[in-house]
């Protein structure tokens, strides 16, 4: 870690994290358990693909690894704007494109000197077709995700993140196992997922 410095833990991705920081959310409860022991940075941006973020990354590690060891730890959760579809809307990227993204992004963090084991690598969540379905015809747009891609898309950041030895949260998975008292998709806020 650099002298003199708060530690830094990066949450770079989507709208998902960038909102994260909302009353309740995932990214205010990491800042809350490491208040007074690191920086927790928010580096989401609404919209954003896995090809946006991999263009910014640079940017951003010029910017909050300065000086080097700065940041020690990040989460990386991307793939839902990725796994639109193609023909719908135009950020969609081919699944190849998207690990191929993904594999750029963790390369860039480890050589900027952060350790894979220093890197979390968050699955796109589940979709609630029936919300999603809602929300584009409130809104007059064409449906643009399907459960099935957004899987895909899972299941293969999984595959990436045990090729490369690094954490793995399965958010996909995770929202799937939930018990039926509650179905899952009572707890979301973002059209999507939480």
């Amino acid at each position: 870690m650099a002298a003199n410095l708060f530690p830094k833990v990066l949450l770079l991705g989507d709208s998902l994290t960038q909102f994260s920081f909302c009353e309740g959310g995932w990214g205010a409860r990491v800042a809350d358990y490491f208040q007074r022991k690191c920086d927790v940075v928010n580096r989401g941006f609404s919209g954003y693909t896995s090809a946006f973020n991999k263009l910014i990354l640079p940017k951003i590690l010029k910017c909050d690894n300065n000086p080097k060891g700065s940041i020690v730890a990040v989460t990386v959760l991307l793939g839902s704007n990725d796994s639109v579809l193609e023909s719908v809307d135009s950020r969609g990227l081919t699944v190849e494109q998207y690990v191929e993204n993904i594999n750029n992004i963790m390369l860039q963090f480890i050589n900027d000197g952060i350790p894979a084991s220093q890197v979390v690598l968050l699955t796109p969540p589940a979709v609630s077709i029936e919300m999603y379905t809602k929300y584009c015809k409130e809104m007059g747009r064409k449906m643009s995700l399907s459960a099935e891609r957004v899987k895909l898309f899972a299941e293969k950041c999984t595959a990436l993140g045990k090729k490369l030895g690094v954490d793995v949260v399965d958010l996909h998975s995770l929202f799937h196992s939930q018990p039926q008292r509650g179905h899952w998709s009572q707890v979301l806020c973002h059209r999507i997922s939480t």
